[in-house]
């Protein structure tokens, strides 16, 4: 009896061993498992602000409104002579920004003069190619200013939109 009460002993002892045993590594796994996941919180990159991105979107739609072309093709309705069509297309582009402009908190200031860069430049453009000779019709108007556009080895809203993406990577990878 003495013996079947050692060895009794001795198994109790050994399950109780091995529940510990069993608990110590349930524990050192799910504590491994709480310190991959906070590590993983601040290994990530830091999530981008909706509005930041909807601004760069937006600026990006605003240079593709404003290149000549495109305002051209909005303009069709213009008929009364080449002024009231510069006129048109100046205003369509200030309203246009003006419109944009509280999104400049949302992007950079070296992007910002970019993009008021290039609103300056389509409005030169427009400006002087009307005040290069007297046109006689709206579509003599037109032509020219798809002409002078075409010209441009570097369009001043292509540029403004690639600094749009390379900003936008900065923050999104």
């Amino acid at each position: 009896m003495d013996a079947l009460l050692w060895i009794s002993l001795v198994l109790i002892i050994f399950m109780a061993v091995g529940a510990i045993g069993v608990i110590w590594i349930r524990q050192y796994f799910h504590q491994k498992k709480r310190y991959e996941a906070f590590v993983r919180r601040f290994d990530r990159p830091p999530s981008v602000p909706v509005e930041k991105l909807a601004s760069y979107e937006r600026f990006g739609l605003l240079m593709e409104r404003i290149s000549v072309p495109q305002l051209l093709m909005r303009m069709t309705d213009i008929r009364e002579s080449p002024e009231a069509l510069v006129h048109a297309m100046v205003m369509a582009i200030q309203q246009e920004f003006d419109f944009l402009s509280s999104q400049q908190v949302f992007v950079s200031d070296e992007l910002w003069k970019i993009l008021v860069t290039a609103k300056n430049q389509v409005i030169d453009l427009i400006y002087g190619t009307a005040k290069e000779k007297r046109y006689d019709s709206v579509d003599a108007l037109r032509i020219a200013l798809l002409r002078q556009w075409d010209k441009l080895e570097k369009k001043p809203t292509e540029i403004a939109q690639s600094a749009i993406r390379a900003e936008m990577k900065l923050y999104t990878g």
